[in-house]
């Protein structure tokens, strides 16, 4: 027999007994007060300790709760686990961050920013999705993000810019960016070795200069698929020699290039 938890109901008339999770419907993020993050997929909201709040204006340490955010993002990303959501509530968060849990994902509210100096400002390990967040150097120093060892990103809604290193270095098991903004990162804006690499509907400008050794997107997979880049706007990058040279894309492996 299963006993009433919060958040869960229980249905004992007939055996075996039955437990379900109480969801709260919602259409936007206002109709959970819990949560405070409405899943637009599912149409419920978010339970309350699946999310874990940051607000880097807040008074420290917090806790995570929507009305006691963790005051650092690094405390939100330590305590996050398999399926929960670190929710950055908006303004900037000066660190660098790596993410080394799989099956977290970094969601970015009211133009929420994550700025360093230091390089990458973002590192993810493990199997991660990053959404609707700017991520950025610090006068022109830092910034990025790296993909490395077991690291499988899924990006969405991302701004990339103004950094002294590589805007996505991706040399983990995968990268997929949809809707993103790659932009004026000095060392080349997208490169991808050995990994699985999807690019869709984004944008790759200004990236590069006449001493990196590429501009737009450098593709060296060598991975079991080949490269799928589709419906995305590239330039205005340089890369080596100044101009145009490896300044757009630069394939050394298996690429399917379409509306690009």
């Amino acid at each position: 027999q299963c006993t009433v938890q919060d958040g869960w109901q229980c249905d004992n008339s007939q055996p075996p007994s039955v437990c379900t999770e109480i969801t709260e419907l919602c259409d936007d993020d206002g109709d959970c007060p819990g949560s405070g993050l409405c899943n637009l997929a599912s149409g419920g909201c978010y339970r309350p300790e699946d999310v874990f709040w940051v607000d880097c204006t807040a008074a420290c340490p917090g806790t995570g709760a929507l009305s006691d955010p963790f005051c650092a993002l690094g405390d939100a990303v330590a305590a996050a686990g398999n399926g929960q959501i670190v929710a950055l509530a908006g303004g900037t968060c000066d660190e660098a961050v790596s993410f080394a849990v799989s099956g977290v994902t970094l969601l970015g509210k009211n133009n929420a920013t994550i700025q360093s100096s230091t390089c990458p400002t973002v590192q993810v390990t493990a199997a991660v999705t990053l959404r609707d967040v700017a991520i950025q150097g610090t006068g022109g120093v830092g910034g990025g993000v790296a993909v490395v060892d077991s690291g499988a990103l899924v990006m969405t809604g991302v701004q990339v810019q103004a950094g002294d290193c590589i805007g996505v270095d991706c040399s983990g098991r995968s990268c997929e960016v949809r809707r993103s903004r790659i932009l004026e990162n000095s060392e080349g804006g997208i490169r991808v070795v050995d990994s699985d690499f999807i690019l869709v509907n984004n944008i790759v400008a200004l990236n590069g200069s006449n001493q990196s050794a590429f501009g737009g997107l450098s593709i060296d997979a060598l991975a079991a698929n080949p490269a799928l880049v589709i419906n995305n706007t590239i330039a205005d990058n340089s890369g080596q020699g100044g101009g145009n040279a490896k300044g757009g894309v630069w394939c050394q492996s298996a690429a399917a290039v379409v509306n690009t």
